[in-house]
């Protein structure tokens, strides 16, 4: 839990955010082992800034810094079936 706590430290003046109902157990589910992992290891994230980043920021460093995948990664997040989409879109003009 120590995620969830110090998760929300950091941009309060150290205080602990209170945070809706269904929230908290939500933070419980995240693999923070797993994501700490990531960020320190392989992202180069200094463990006091992992501490204190929302779920959203560190989402959005990894999507950002993660290795790409061809499978997965056709034309940026588009799929192949959204450049056909674009296409089509365009030979109509």
């Amino acid at each position: 839990a120590r995620g969830a706590h110090g998760l929300y430290a950091g941009g309060a003046g150290g205080k602990r955010a209170s945070l809706p109902d269904g929230e908290a157990e939500a933070l419980e589910d995240i693999p923070w082992a797993e994501h700490y992992k990531v960020a320190v290891g392989h992202l180069g994230i200094a463990p006091s800034e992992f501490w204190r980043m929302t779920p959203q920021e560190f989402h959005l460093v990894w999507e950002a810094r993660r290795p790409r995948d061809p499978e997965r990664d056709y034309a940026g997040r588009l799929s192949e079936r959204d450049c056909a989409a674009l296409y089509a879109a365009f030979e109509e003009r």
